[in-house]
C-alpha cells in the first residue's frame, strides 16, 4: 500500500483492513492461543453498538451492555439479540486512535 510519509498509521490501518483484513484482525487459532484452553468461547462479536458516552453512561445504560451482561449470567449466547445497528466500523468513529 501507498502512504506518504507522516501518514497517520490508524489510516494506513483504515485503508489496509478493507482489502487485508485477515492479516491485521486474529483468526479463532490466533484469538484460542491468548486464552486459557479449558476457558470456552460464549460468544463473539465482530460488531456491535457502541454508545458514544461510554464515559457518562453506567454500564446498565446501553442495550449491548446489559446483553453481554445476559449473556453472561445465562451462559446463553442467543441471548444477545441487539436490536442495535452496529456502529464499530472506524467511519462511525472518524476520531478513534487520535488522541
Amino acid at each position: 500500500m501507498d502512504a506518504e510519509a507522516g501518514t497517520p498509521l490508524q489510516d494506513v490501518f483504515r485503508r489496509l483492513a478493507p482489502v487485508h483484513r485477515s492479516l491485521l484482525f486474529a483468526v479463532g487459532t490466533e484469538l484460542r492461543a491468548r486464552l486459557p484452553a479449558d476457558l470456552p468461547l460464549l460468544l463473539r462479536l465482530d460488531a456491535w453498538n457502541q454508545p458514544d458516552d461510554f464515559g457518562e453512561t453506567p454500564p446498565s445504560g446501553p442495550e449491548t451492555f446489559r446483553l453481554l451482561a445476559e449473556v453472561l449470567d445465562s451462559g446463553d449466547p442467543t441471548r444477545y439479540r441487539s436490536t442495535l445497528a452496529p456502529d464499530t466500523h472506524w467511519s462511525h468513529w472518524p476520531d478513534a486512535g487520535t488522541q
